[in-house]
């Protein structure tokens, strides 16, 4: 049961992450901003709960913040990975998602998913 859990979130931040891509991938003008940083921040999340529910961690969240948080109680390897742009997005209102900010989201998904992936082997 729980590699399937496993599996399922990690699926799912595939599914989510490849969306946010390919959104970028489309001409500038048509490119969509803030529905690339919200498949990001959920694949990011997605990522995050695959490796708590490795590990047989309740998920009460899908708070990137919070699941990051629980994730580097478990292992420090996830000191490396930075989300604050992700986060400070409808905390901060002088943060705006723009094309620039979007691929930034990308690359925090991306980089979430080369973590869970390198500490999993």
């Amino acid at each position: 049961m729980e590699n399937l859990q496993l599996n399922l979130a990690f699926d799912k931040g595939e599914e989510l992450l490849r969306i946010a891509q390919d959104e970028l991938c489309r001409p500038e003008e048509d490119v969509v901003p803030y529905m690339v940083y919200e498949k990001a921040k959920l694949a990011t999340a997605e990522y995050l709960i695959s490796y708590l529910t490795h590990y047989g961690i309740e998920v009460h969240s899908i708070d990137p913040e919070v699941l990051l948080n629980q994730c580097r109680e478990i292992n420090n390897t996830f000191y490396e990975l930075n989300i604050t742009p992700l986060i400070q997005v409808g905390k901060d209102d002088d943060v705006f998602v723009n094309i620039s900010s979007a691929r930034d989201f990308v690359t925090i998904a991306e980089n979430t998913r080369a973590i869970v992936l390198r500490i999993f082997g």
